[in-house]
Parts: C-alpha cells; structure tokens; sequence
C-alpha cells in the first residue's frame, strides 16, 4: 500500500454558496486542489464537552490521476455554515472503496480496503495523525468490501469493523482499549457491498447485509450480548448493489432498500419488542438513483432516507416518523427542498445532539468539489 500523508490546517470561510427558491442553500466546504470521487463520504459525529458537536467527513480524492487518497474536513455544528472554521487535513494512503469512521471527544480514526484488498486505519487522540497501519486480512482470504466501523461505547473501549471477504463471507475484527484481536468469521455467503452496523448500547450490535443470491434476501447479523444471531429482515432486495441501510433511533431500527424501478423496501425492529416487522413496500418508485443512506434525527424522533435521482443529479428524500413502541411508524410528506444543485456522489450526513431537528448532509458535485447543506425541513 502506497502511504503518502501530507497535512494541512487551515481556518477559511465557506468558500461557495448556492441556494434556490424552495431549497435549503448548499455550501462548498473544501479548498482542495484535488477532485473528490463520487463514493459517499463518511460522517462522523464527535461530541467536545456539553454543548458543542464536530462532524467530521472523510472524502475520497485522486492524487495526481493515481489511487485514490483519503481527506478530512471537519465542521462545528453550532456555526454552520457562515463563519465556520475548517480543518482539512490530507491523510494520504490508497483505497479502493468509500471509508468509514468512528470518532469521539478528541479521537478521530479512519478506516479503508487497500489497493493490496487488506484492512487499513488511521487515526488521531488529539497529537496528530499517526500514519497508516494495516489491520491485515483474515489468512487465506482477500477482502473486497468498503468496511464499515461502529464504537458501541464512543470511546476506545471498544471499536468494531466490519468487511465483507472476496469469498463473499461476512468478517469482522475489533479493539478492546485499543488493542486489536485478530479476525473472526461471521460467516454466510453474502454480496460485496457495504455492511452497514450500527449499535444502540453497549454490547449490541446489528450489521446488515444482503445474500449474495438470488432473491438477494437481507439480514441482520447481530450480537445480542452472548453471541452472533442471523436474522431475516424480510425485505427481498432486487438489486443489491443498491443496499441501503440502517436508520438507529434509541433502539429502534428501521431497515431500508432500493432498487431501480421497484418501490422502496423497508423492515423495521424494536430490540424490545421482537422480532423484525416487515412492512408493504412504499408507494414511491424511484427511476433511477444512488443508494438511499438512512439518517435518524432523534431529538424529534424522524428519519430521512436521501438518495441522489441520476435523472436529474437532485439530492432528494423521503420521510419516517418513528413510534417509539411496538407499533409501525408512519411515512410523513418532507419539502423537496434540497432540488436545485446537481451532485455526481452519494449523500451522506449525521444529526447532531446539540442541534434540534436538523440534519447535515454532505455530497460530492460534478466538479469534484464537496457541499454540505443543513437540512432542517423547513
């Protein structure tokens, strides 16, 4: 794996605005020189003291037309977009699919499939970046999945990563205070897209994932505290390439899939209450489009579920308002309101706590150049 690492700090305005009638204003949040890919960028919520929230966004840029290499920008919430300090930071190294991040208080840490198919990371406690370190691969097997990394204590007590194998088996590795301990097999035979995890408490986990046959059937691979459990959500996923994921709001969690010219699917789960509900498809077919990303902001209970129509290159959603028992939640009309601006990437984006009811979403456009808007809904 080439590492090339070249840092930059710097404190600079928005540097573009755009907004139209009815849409919330998109806000250019990077000065590189280096065009960003189309991959969905990871977020990354870091809570600093009581009142204030960080996200961080990780982005795929190429460097000099060779492998893709990693860049980080980071945002204050409370101050967004006008007057915003940012810190870009180019953390160079090769990838060959989206990263994913976990981060907390000072501690930042980014993770990547290597051009040589292993697990890589890279991380900061507040000192600096420390440089790309391989995790390896399981022995025998080459990894072919974007990773994706959840730290059910926020804190370096405890950091999973989960990747999906070249043999289509599910694989999963993870720190106990930091110390990393090898791989393990979850086992299946499931496709190379991305697994989505997420974690409600402590000691729980739920990664979703889709067969890699026909019908393309999704599951949750889950730990309940003793041991790994594979469940059927009941969402039959045409097109899994287009997996969607995971929405978390206290424990409950909502399952999402697409697939171009069929309704939207979806499941949703109370860790409380059973087993999972499947629910009729939504009455929305969608032409053509990226794959829906799920994002829950808990302080007024709804979900959005964004996706990029590449008719128009129009980020556009749809809404969820959950119940927070055992019973279905229900499907709420949102404002298109962030039509107007043409995007090439995936969206992606994070609800801060400290923020009520407002999501900030992020998109790479044609030009290669990152915007982020703050999605209030309004």
């Amino acid at each position: 794996m080439r590492i090339s690492v070249v840092c930059a700090a710097l404190a600079l305005l928005a540097l573009g605005i755009e907004s139209h009638a009815g849409a919330v204003t998109w806000t250019r949040f990077d000065n590189s020189t280096k065009p960003f890919n189309g991959w969905w960028p990871a977020v990354v919520r870091r809570n600093i003291g009581y009142t204030t929230d960080l996200i961080d966004v990780y982005t795929v840029s190429n460097d000099g037309g060779q492998t893709p290499m990693v860049t980080k920008l980071s945002v204050d919430s409370e101050n967004f977009p006008d007057g915003n300090p940012l810190d870009t930071t180019d953390l160079g190294g090769s990838t060959l699919q989206p990263p994913s991040a976990v981060g907390w208080g000072t501690h930042q840490e980014v993770f990547v499939l290597g051009t040589d198919r292993r697990l890589w990371h890279n991380w900061n406690d507040g000192n600096g970046w420390f440089g790309w370190v391989p995790l390896g691969n399981p022995i025998g097997v080459s990894l072919c999945s974007p990773p994706s990394a959840v730290s059910w204590t926020n804190s370096s007590a405890r950091i999973d990563v989960f990747i999906v194998g070249c043999n289509n088996v599910l694989y999963h590795t993870w720190a106990d205070n930091s110390a990393w301990q090898g791989w393990e097999s979850l086992g299946g035979t499931f496709t190379a897209g991305r697994p989505w995890a997420t974690s409600f408490q402590p000691d729980r986990i739920d990664v979703m994932v889709a067969d890699q046959n026909w019908p393309f059937h999704l599951r949750d691979k889950n730990w309940d505290g003793t041991r790994w459990n594979l469940t059927d959500t009941g969402m039959v996923h045409p097109h899994p390439s287009l997996l969607g994921g995971w929405s978390l709001a206290g424990e409950k969690l909502t399952g999402f899939a697409m697939s171009t010219g069929q309704p939207v699917a979806w499941a949703e789960e109370s860790h409380s209450c059973g087993a999972f509900a499947f629910y009729p498809p939504l009455p929305i077919t969608f032409p053509n489009f990226t794959p829906p990303v799920p994002i829950s902001d808990e302080t007024v209970g709804i979900t959005e579920v964004y996706f990029n129509d590449n008719s128009t290159h129009f980020i556009q959603r749809v809404g969820y308002q959950q119940h927070f028992n055992c019973t279905q939640g229900n499907w709420v009309l949102t404002t298109n309101n962030l039509a107007g601006v043409a995007f090439a990437g995936v969206p992606n984006g994070v609800a801060p706590d400290d923020i009520e009811g407002g999501i900030f979403v992020f998109a790479v456009k044609s030009d290669g150049t990152l915007w982020g808007a703050h999605d209030t809904d309004e």
